[in-house]
């Protein structure tokens, strides 16, 4: 999933700035509005060394301030910059009602308002590890030298471990670190902590350009991240201390995928694989289905359903066209396109708001271009060891029914003991949800149902 703030940054303000009202300074808080989420955003006003000093949080993705670079006060209106996140925000204080209204920038225009608060909200997350540990957490470094990048990883090893399981960790899609962390969740910490409580060891590692790794994020395919990937498996593999016939892989969404990948290597002789809301699909498929699901979770009506997903399969088939080249011939192909489509139609209103340069652009990086092309069945129907394949019924990512019957075609093909779940009551995280919206994975203060992590964990031991 990809998140609205990549990295926090630091900086110092400078504001030479007279007649500020005391009633500006302190916490203010207010919620962005985004197509398939919601991320509450606080400012923080106040004086150091008699300057004038705005932070700003994103309350349901990480606790650190985002301190801004310029900040100016003139009569009632606040400006803010943020270089280096490519951010600001422009705003009008209202003294007589006490709140402030205004337009955050990045990726777009955000119409935001703020409401004075004593202090700042705090995420619960009760179930993320904390220290002192009952195993050995390790340091180490994993090198691809043949694509010059070392990832940053975390080795934990249970107290008791003689020839013990051992077990990689496969984060989804994005740029994210080796905890898997989303909305301030670290699913992956959670899930290594669970199991090397319990005699197996884990490996997790932070994305090429991510966290302490070296390398572009930006410039790598799934294809790059499964060469990562296998240069993991195979340290574990090496590592004497584990049992090199009972090594496998975690996969979850884009890493299960990986996994399948890897799984059907059959010189990499893998044990086991799990793989958690892995697609079955094709990508382009999947990706077409991934917006109607969205849409629905998100309360539209049927034509306004209707309508992302036909912008969304147009969009598709014009990159499919045109791949690297789509910007170019965008702005025609919309033109046509809209030439087909009746006057009241809802797509008519939505490609209204579409603005190339912003939409499109994250579609034209080496990774989606690749992705788009992926049939997960070529990896699925040759895998060579043990599958665990679970979804969570309310996948809003990932269809769980149409992936997990896929799923168990294909492995029926490739003549492994294999078992497929549905799990109740989970989203594309398998937190226990409502609807499984997007707008639910940050409001969730579960990270992953124990009821999950304990039928992963129960699966390994058991073979």
């Amino acid at each position: 999933m990809k998140q609205l703030f990549t990295t926090i940054f630091a900086f110092i303000s400078f504001c030479t700035c007279a007649q500020v009202p005391n009633n500006l300074y302190g916490y203010w808080l207010g919620t962005l509005s985004l197509p398939s989420f919601d991320l509450r955003l606080s400012l923080h006003i106040y004086q150091k060394d008699s300057t004038l000093t705005v932070d700003m949080y994103s309350i349901d993705q990480n606790s650190d301030a985002i301190r801004a670079k310029e900040v100016s006060f003139i009569a009632d209106s606040l400006r803010i910059k943020l270089p280096n996140i490519k951010a600001g925000f422009a705003g009008k204080y209202h003294a007589d009602s006490n709140y402030i209204s205004g337009i955050f920038r990045q990726n777009g225009k955000h119409v935001i308002n703020f409401t004075k608060v004593a202090t700042l909200p705090r995420l619960e997350r009760p179930q993320t590890p904390q220290a002192p540990f009952p195993y050995k957490v390790e340091e180490i470094v994993i090198k691809n030298k043949q694509a010059k990048v070392e990832l940053g990883a975390t080795l934990t090893i249970p107290q008791e471990c003689v020839n013990c399981k051992a077990v990689l960790l496969i984060t989804g899609s994005g740029a994210i670190d080796r905890d898997g962390s989303v909305f301030n969740h670290k699913t992956m910490a959670v899930l290594a902590d669970m199991l090397s409580r319990n005699g197996i060891a884990v490996l997790r590692y932070d994305k090429r350009g991510v966290g302490t790794s070296t390398g572009n994020y930006s410039f790598a395919t799934t294809y790059d991240f499964a060469a990562d990937a296998k240069l993991a498996v195979q340290s574990l593999q090496k590592d004497g201390r584990f049992n090199a016939d009972s090594i496998g892989i975690i996969g979850h969404s884009e890493g299960g995928l990986i996994a399948s990948i890897l799984a059907s290597d059959k010189r990499l002789n893998l044990s086991y694989v799990v793989l958690m809301a892995a697609p079955a699909q094709k990508s382009y498929d999947l990706l077409i289905d991934q917006a109607t699901m969205v849409a629905r979770s998100n309360a539209a009506d049927s034509s306004t359903v209707a309508a992302t997903t036909n912008s969304q399969r147009f969009l598709l088939d014009v990159l499919l066209k045109y791949k690297g080249e789509t910007m170019k011939y965008i702005d025609q192909e919309i033109a046509n396109h809209l030439q087909t489509l009746p006057k009241d139609d809802k797509e008519v209103e939505l490609w209204k708001n579409f603005v190339p340069i912003r939409d499109l652009t994250p579609s034209l990086s080496p990774w989606f271009l690749s992705f788009i092309n992926i049939d997960p069945s070529i990896y699925l129907k040759n895998i060579t060891c043990r599958v665990l394949a679970i979804n969570g019924e309310k996948d809003v990512q990932v269809n769980c029914e149409k992936n997990l019957e896929l799923m168990s075609n294909y492995l029926e093909e490739s003549e492994v003991k294999y078992a497929t779940m549905s799990i109740k009551n989970k989203n594309h995280l398998f937190q226990t949800c409502q609807t499984g919206s997007f707008r639910e994975y940050g409001k969730i203060s579960e990270t992953i149902g124990n009821d999950v992590l304990f039928l992963i964990k129960d699966w390994i031991l058991s073979h």
